[in-house]
């Protein structure tokens, strides 16, 4: 048997899963959500997080973009913070955010999203995905990251 690279089939599939990651990176979809929503186009463990996270046939990567701005950052912070959502959720969306290929740095050409890619943001999705080899992360840590944000 051999392996083909299926395609979304049709604009309406496209446009809901774009409208899914949308909201998760709003934090409206917890990953979990994600997972079971975008089921048909990849396959996300985080079972092991956050020592182990994988994303398989990742079928939306090059085929939906999505600019992450720093005020989707400052909100995950600010959720966990109010304790809406848990260490381990915060650092889930990032690697999420970090890995999956469809979220990318902002700007309108290629050097400006590469500019934004070395940017605080980016730094800071690296250091949330695996917070016990920076600074941890705790209440402290979280609002030194929004610090660094403005």
């Amino acid at each position: 048997m051999s392996m083909t690279n299926l395609t979304i089939s049709s604009s309406s599939d496209l446009r809901c899963a774009e409208l899914v990651l949308r909201d998760f990176l709003e934090g409206r979809y917890s990953i979990q959500e994600v997972r079971e929503a975008l089921s048909d186009y990849l396959v996300i463990d985080f079972g092991l997080a956050p020592g182990q996270r994988e994303i398989h046939n990742n079928r939306l990567d090059g085929v939906i973009q999505i600019p992450v701005e720093e005020r989707h950052l400052r909100h995950m912070l600010q959720e966990y913070l109010a304790g809406k959502i848990s260490e381990v959720d915060l650092s889930n969306w990032a690697a999420f955010v970090f890995m999956a290929g469809t979220f990318v740095p902002t700007g309108e050409t290629e050097e400006e999203r590469w500019q934004a890619g070395d940017g605080p943001v980016w730094d800071i999705l690296q250091r949330l995905i695996t917070p016990s080899i920076f600074d941890g992360l705790d209440p402290t840590v979280a609002q030194r990251y929004l610090r660094m944000l403005e």
